[in-house]
């Protein structure tokens, strides 16, 4: 038996794609076991990120420096002291 597949509106994704794209990841997803869209684009961001990465060692250091910088524990005050600390 075939799953229906819900759309969801274009609103609840994180991205908003332009229509042609929406429509080619929509189709893609049908064709593919209707795939879960963020999967797929988790998937394609992953091989674009690892073929551009590769090919240029500058752009690798300055992602990696990104990455870093966007990862970063934020730093908490405490109060010398402070029992909960401990």
């Amino acid at each position: 038996m075939a799953r229906r597949r819900n759309r969801v509106p274009a609103t609840k994704f994180l991205v908003s794609l332009p229509g042609p794209l929406s429509i080619e990841l929509e189709a893609f997803c049908r064709a593919h076991y209707n795939a879960p869209r963020m999967e797929v684009i988790r998937r394609a961001l992953q091989d674009y990120l690892v073929a551009q990465l590769a090919n240029n060692p500058a752009l690798k250091r300055d992602y990696l420096t990104h990455k870093a910088e966007l990862t970063e524990a934020p730093l908490r005050l405490v109060a010398e002291g402070d029992p909960k600390n401990r």
